[in-house]
């Protein structure tokens, strides 16, 4: 039966929908949790919604959707000739074969650059290979942001979707708490910048001489970075909190002033900018890739690398209380509601809607969906 939200939504009807994506939760990534919010926001809809993946693990409890981990190939076949829209995280072409043989119409979710395999032959071959399968079998492109929509090559159109976050977690306080503190999120490799932040952290005056910096994560350069703290005199201001995640995450960022996300790499998006700002955090992202779109008009930007930059809009946000406008805390909020699951999930539907053209794959610049 058609759902109150559906009709007032527009839409026709419930859909099949099959969420392809090579790895999914349990892993902890970016795309894994994109692609899991997502699937569970279009079963809210009203859709009946499964996800095929090769990512062995348990399943989350009160999903509205079913999941096939690495299905045999009659499975998988059953799965694709039931869909009506294939949404596949990125091209992956080992999971291409199945669906090939039936009529749903294939949506490509861009999450990522084409050009992530090692060695300069290896990335030549691996991009070809997938500009192929985008002209031949793709109905449709979606990017998460215009950053990496505008990296596509020339003869793909991707409309720009954003990226969701999950708003039943990541919200502001119940009731207004004290802050203090910085904050960083994220893997400790060398493309996230969490040394900037140390760095930053040592170059301060004033009242940031007097902040603490909270780092969640774990990875390879953990060890690299207490050395560096130690280095710069600053251990007694850096705590590391190891791995966290979900509701434990989201109250360490209910309690923390200013979130950093100083990456050196090209993010494509930003999901735990948008976390940051859901949560109250003031927020402090490097020029980088996707992250700018991640917090429109609601953060601050500084250079990619630029120490003396971070250090300066830290010591800025710290000196004084730089409270949020009512005005503008309406339009963050709006944004915020832009990004929750469902609103992302509904801008593919309408995508998915939309009448095409013949030169619908021709170049063209990437514009967000509204």
């Amino acid at each position: 039966m058609q759902t109150q939200l559906q009709r007032h939504l527009g839409c026709k009807r419930a859909m099949k929908i099959v969420v392809c994506s090579r790895t999914f939760v349990p892993l902890v990534g970016g795309l894994e949790n994109v692609a899991e919010m997502t699937a569970h926001a279009f079963g809210q809809l009203g859709h009946q919604v499964s996800v095929v993946t090769h990512q062995q693990g348990a399943n989350l409890p009160d999903r509205c959707y079913c999941v096939y981990r690495k299905p045999s190939w009659r499975a998988a076949r059953r799965e694709y000739k039931q869909a009506e829209l294939i949404l596949m995280m990125n091209v992956t072409t080992r999971m291409l074969a199945p669906m090939l043989e039936y009529g749903a119409k294939l949506l490509i979710w861009h999450q990522g650059l084409w050009s992530e395999s090692h060695g300069e032959a290896s990335r030549r071959l691996s991009a070809a290979l997938k500009e192929i399968v985008v002209k031949k079998f793709a109905y449709g492109n979606l990017a998460c942001s215009t950053y990496i929509a505008d990296a596509l090559p020339p003869s793909v159109q991707a409309k720009a979707t954003g990226n969701p976050y999950d708003d039943s977690v990541f919200f502001p306080p119940h009731s207004k708490k004290a802050r203090s503190g910085i904050l960083f999120v994220g893997r400790l490799v060398s493309d996230k910048g969490a040394d900037i932040a140390i760095k930053s952290l040592s170059a301060s005056t004033g009242q940031l001489a007097l902040s603490t910096l909270r780092i969640v994560g774990t990875g390879p350069e953990e060890s690299s970075l207490r050395r560096l703290a130690v280095e710069l005199g600053v251990t007694s201001r850096v705590q590391f909190l190891g791995a966290v995640r979900g509701e434990a995450l989201a109250e360490i960022m209910r309690t923390s002033a200013i979130l950093v996300v100083p990456s050196l790499w090209q993010e494509p998006f930003g999901i735990v900018a948008l976390e940051g700002l859901a949560c109250g955090c003031k927020v402090i992202v490097s020029e980088s890739g996707g992250l700018p779109e991640a917090i429109g008009e609601f953060g601050h930007i500084v250079p990619l690398g630029d120490v003396a930059a971070m250090s300066e809009t830290l010591s800025y946000l710290t000196e004084a209380q730089h409270d949020i406008p009512g005005q503008q805390d309406q339009l963050l909020s709006a944004h915020l509601s832009n990004h929750c699951p469902r609103a992302v999930a509904l801008r593919i539907i309408e995508h998915f809607n939309k009448p095409r053209s013949p030169s619908s794959n021709s170049s063209a610049r990437a514009r967000w969906l509204k």
